[in-house]
């Protein structure tokens, strides 16, 4: 069961991203959660049931797991964030 301040995915809703556990709370015998989705144009509350939530895990999980970018995927961003300054693009 999700907890609150958990971030979620949705499963079939990947245009959401990832989302804030605001609430849990039964309703009509079903266990539903409000989601809080931040994005361009603003924040964008929304209620799931709880079988469509799927957690996302932390950075620290993570490092537990060993899930971890592919080390060319790592050089190549950062190779994209050191050749603007490199070239002397911006000051």
């Amino acid at each position: 069961m999700p907890r609150v301040n958990q971030r979620v995915r949705i499963y079939g809703r990947a245009d959401l991203g990832v989302g804030e556990v605001l609430r849990v709370a039964k309703s009509l015998g079903l266990y539903r959660a409000d989601v809080v989705f931040e994005g361009l144009d603003g924040q964008k509350l929304e209620t799931f049931p709880l079988d469509r939530l799927e957690p996302v895990p932390d950075l620290w999980e993570r490092l537990v797991r060993g899930d971890f970018d592919p080390p060319r995927d790592f050089l190549l961003k950062q190779l994209a964030f050191q050749v603007p300054v490199g070239a002397g693009i911006f000051p």
